[in-house]
């Protein structure tokens, strides 16, 4: 044995992320369905891709934002970003907010009407730190709020399984491209912009599957790591916290009109 037989993470990672497992290939940038068999199916190989994405927004690098990656929108459920706005007498004041990223493009490229608004970064970060010592400090509160959490997870179950038809159908009408193509029914043009429309289309639907953590957390575990975040928060550095958050949190619904809601890691 040498050690460049060894197995890294890169080198398992690399393995998880490789399309020619699910009978793949690219072509000029474009995954076409090879001649091969498949060994993994499409389902679980998306899963996977999901789950390694999914690891990766929870990682906390250092200058992240205090939520940067944790909250979306309750209007439109799509991703929440930073902005900045000049203010005071002569504008020489910077205020960052919170706004939805549908919104905050300029007029001939929004796709839809989302009215998130403009929220306070300082104001949500407050109430979110607070949220989570009021809690970590009251076990009934606490024990309320992971109830509610199973209500709001079986309804995640049932949103998941709806996209995840609609992705098994994206991937249906992409087999027949594929099969149409073989033929010679259609062109190598009209085969890439058939794909490139589908695969567009798979990558909204995956967008919004991210936003739903599938596999469940030892809700024990989550409730003793509260329990020991209340009387110790303030002594916790800004990264410190920022970690415990993304342990604890999956995600913030962000509101136009109401107080933001918790998606606890359960």
């Amino acid at each position: 044995r040498t050690n460049k037989r060894v197995f890294d993470h890169g080198i398992i990672r690399d393995l998880l992320q490789r399309p020619i497992y699910v009978g793949s290939m690219n072509n000029a940038g474009v995954l076409v369905k090879g001649k091969h068999e498949a060994i993994i199916d499409p389902e679980t190989f998306e899963r996977v891709q999901r789950e390694i994405r999914r690891r990766k927004e929870r990682q906390s690098p250092v200058g992240e934002y205090f939520l940067s990656g944790l909250i979306r929108c309750g209007v439109c459920g799509g991703p929440v970003i930073h902005v900045y706005a000049k203010g005071g007498k002569n504008k020489n004041y910077t205020y960052s907010y919170y706004a939805c990223k549908a919104q905050h493009v300029r007029r001939k490229e929004r796709n839809n009407s989302c009215s998130l608004g403009y929220h306070p970064e300082e104001k949500v970060n407050k109430w979110v730190s607070e949220k989570i010592k009021s809690i970590a400090l009251n076990t009934e509160e606490l024990e309320k709020e992971l109830e509610r959490q199973k209500k709001v997870t079986e309804n995640d179950t049932e949103i998941i399984e709806q996209l995840e038809k609609a992705y098994e159908e994206v991937n249906r009408k992409l087999n027949r491209w594929y099969a149409a193509f073989e033929e010679g029914i259609i062109d190598p043009g009209q085969l890439k912009d058939r794909i490139n429309l589908l695969e567009e289309e798979k990558k909204k639907i995956l967008a919004r599957l991210d936003d739903y953590d599938i596999e469940p957390n030892d809700q024990e575990e989550i409730m003793e790591s509260l329990k020991t975040i209340g009387e110790a928060w303030e002594l916790m550095t800004i990264e410190e916290q920022k970690s415990i958050i993304r342990a604890v949190v999956d995600r913030i619904i962000l509101y136009p009109d109401r107080d933001p809601e918790i998606i606890w890691n359960v």
